[in-house]
């Protein structure tokens, strides 16, 4: 069994959740997927201007600004192969959880990498075998097919399109720029955490709700006098 995450409503960026896989999506825009678990193909033809895409393991993280790539997370160790002609950068994980930067890999096309347990670097980069390069075609090609099956029965994504998310993006940019430009400089940084809110934590890149799905905040009563209170 499979599933097939598309990331906008053109089905230009696509993930396929291999079987037996279990993943956590931490992050629309950027894209960012923990697995836990499994495997999953991510197909990228075109993301937002200056996002990147990401999947992160419990031991590496493979990050990426468009390409093809499978990352499998198999009895704690990951394993990183490269589908298309656009490079990939492969970091290991500390043992506090952190990205290590140091032990940055880029892989080419064709190419794979490994990080066998936390705290490890990945691998030198070495050449895929004919049978990895075979599974990277048939999960490209079996993620076109279920696409144009989808276009064909006329479904359409409840999602916004690239080009939607890149002017949703414009939009939050020029209002940290009006912000800060009203802002004294020992202010500035507080007003942009502001701003970037939305961007991070647990609702990353959402954007903000609407009026009428505002959250209604209780307002702290003033303790009673009344001892029998």
């Amino acid at each position: 069994s499979f599933a097939d995450l598309a990331y906008d409503k053109d089905w230009k960026n696509v993930v396929r959740l291999e079987a037996d896989s279990k993943v956590k999506i931490t992050s629309v825009v950027p894209g960012k997927v923990d697995l836990l678990q499994g495997g999953v193909f991510a197909k990228l033809r075109k993301l937002p201007q200056d996002s990147t895409f990401e999947v992160k393991t419990p031991t590496a993280v493979a990050t990426v600004r468009g390409s093809e790539y499978r990352t499998t997370f198999i009895l704690g160790q990951t394993d990183v192969f490269n589908a298309a002609s656009s490079r990939i950068i492969v970091y290991g994980i500390k043992e506090d959880g952190s990205v290590d930067k140091d032990t940055a890999v880029m892989i080419e096309k064709d190419k794979k990498t490994s990080v066998e347990t936390v705290g490890k670097s990945p691998k030198p980069p070495e050449k895929m075998s004919d049978g990895e390069i075979k599974t990277g075609k048939s999960l490209r090609g079996s993620i076109e097919t279920n696409v144009e099956k989808a276009e064909k029965e006329g479904r359409v994504a409840n999602i916004q399109s690239v080009t939607e998310i890149e002017k949703y993006i414009r939009e939050e940019k020029k209002k940290v720029l009006a912000a800060s430009a009203s802002v004294k400089p020992d202010e500035l940084s507080r007003v942009t955490d502001m701003r970037r809110r939305p961007f991070g934590g647990d609702r990353e890149m959402a954007p903000p709700p609407r009026e009428d799905e505002q959250e209604e905040i209780p307002s702290k009563e003033e303790p009673s006098s009344d001892k029998n209170a």
